[in-house]
């Protein structure tokens, strides 16, 4: 329900510069609109959520070591200016298999902490890139794939955008 009101008031807000006291943002609801927004035999406000988008991608990796190429990432002036990658593999507790994993990365570092290294100490950088693509595949099928400059969001090989693409010429 929080996310419903929330929706409503992000709605509001965008019309309160019109209003005459900007410190004060009223809104209305429509408990009659099942099933996005309802009252409960309890008589609270219910509803499912909608789909208002994505957040921000991001990611925060930690490497062993300053390493030089991720430090000469940093400032780049395109969004995509940092590809990185990273491989490993998934064995449960109760099979020899491994499944192979891979996460691709395009994106921009954003931050940059050196953390409090003395000497003699293990020293650890950790990054935080924002990204404009991310792909996830495991065992080799694409899991995730996010191009939010060419607008593609495909989950478990379901293009999500396809259709909003289309509606635009895209």
């Amino acid at each position: 329900m929080k996310k419903v009101v929330f929706a409503v008031l992000f709605s509001a807000c965008a019309f309160a510069a019109h209003a005459q006291d900007p410190m004060v943002i009223r809104y209305g609801v429509d408990p009659t609109f099942a099933p996005f927004e309802s009252i409960d035999p309890k008589g609270d406000m219910v509803g499912i959520d909608i789909d208002l988008g994505m957040e921000k991608l991001s990611m925060e990796w930690t490497c062993g070591g300053y390493v030089k190429q991720a430090l000469t990432q940093y400032g780049m002036l395109t969004h995509n200016g940092a590809g990185l990658r990273f491989a490993g593999g998934l064995q449960s507790e109760d099979l020899e298999a491994v499944k192979a994993v891979e996460l691709v990365v395009r994106g921009r570092h954003s931050e940059i902490d050196f953390g409090t290294a003395k000497p003699g100490d293990d020293t650890a950088l950790k990054i935080i890139t924002s990204l404009s693509y991310y792909k996830l595949t495991i065992d080799g099928e694409e899991l995730i794939e996010i191009d939010v400059v060419n607008m593609i969001k495909r989950i478990g090989g379901k293009d999500l955008l396809e259709n909003f693409r289309l509606a635009l010429g895209l």
